[in-house]
């Protein structure tokens, strides 16, 4: 398959793909790929206009007869409002805070902070979701340490997931304070 994605992307071709993985998984999309990894794609998704990543693991090269439902760019996946983010926060708060991190909450952000050795609080936060209007299709933006890259969600609830099981893998050495 990489074969196939680097050719594409030095001819300049097009490509049908099922795409087991983003915002409507298993839907069939035309990409243009642009560059190819070993393990992901940096390709034109012509169903959108945008340039998008694929997971290689998670695309399927098929026909333009594939049975496979088309893509559809003007569904927008359903944006959590307030009341679920604040559900979110109620739910995970003290399971994040029983690990040692200080919870921040503001607007529609969560931010995990530890301690200095000396006991004073770190400004810059370690471990956070924000919300990020301008992505329709992904707005909840995640960070935390030792990622490559951040990552979005369509899902609130996938973000809170995520942040939860970086909080574990990071939890924040004990002050002796």
């Amino acid at each position: 398959m990489v074969e196939l994605l680097q050719k594409a992307s030095k001819t300049g071709e097009v490509i049908f793909v099922v795409y087991h993985g983003g915002s409507q998984p298993g839907t069939k999309r035309m990409i243009s790929p642009i560059s190819v990894s070993p393990t992901d794609v940096e390709a034109r998704c012509l169903s959108t206009g945008e340039l998008r990543h694929f997971l290689i693991s998670k695309l399927e090269v098929v026909g333009s007869d594939s049975p496979a439902p088309e893509y559809d760019a003007n569904q927008v996946p359903k944006k959590l409002g307030p009341e679920s983010f604040d559900e979110c926060v109620n739910k995970f708060r003290s399971e994040l805070e029983n690990l040692g991190w200080i919870v921040k909450t503001e607007n529609l952000s969560i931010s995990l902070h530890s301690h200095f050795k000396n006991g004073k609080l770190r400004k810059t936060p370690e471990i956070g979701i924000l919300f990020m209007e301008e992505n329709k299709y992904r707005p909840w933006y995640t960070f935390a340490p030792n990622l490559e890259k951040a990552k979005s969600f369509a899902d609130l609830g996938e973000a809170f997931i995520f942040l939860v099981e970086k909080a574990h893998a990071c939890k924040p050495k004990q002050s002796n304070l």
